[in-house]
């Protein structure tokens, strides 16, 4: 991997990535060392995970626990020194523009 760290559409190696908010949503972008949201899928809504469009925390849960690319994601310490700021400006923006 040459010490990038890989964006879950790369890891995933999905098909969807223009279509996924992960992947356009700036805000949260450079975090963990990511694109965009690209490091921090599993705490923004609206990810399109396994096929599907994750709309609620139980979506999230139910896929992200158990998805490897959250596994590694959690191996990195720079992700969670400051997940719990960004993730509520992530939700603070998405109801914002989605409600």
């Amino acid at each position: 991997m040459n010490g990038k760290k890989q964006n879950c559409w790369e890891f995933m190696n999905c098909q969807k990535e223009e279509k996924c908010i992960a992947s356009t949503f700036s805000l949260t972008d450079g975090h963990g060392g990511g694109k965009n949201g690209g490091r921090i899928c599993a705490y923004i809504f609206g990810t399109i995970c396994c096929g599907k469009e994750q709309k609620s925390m139980q979506d999230k849960i139910d896929v992200c626990f158990n998805c490897p690319f959250y596994q590694e994601i959690r191996k990195d310490s720079s992700i969670g020194r400051d997940i719990q700021d960004r993730a509520k400006k992530a939700r603070t923006y998405l109801e914002e523009t989605f409600s």
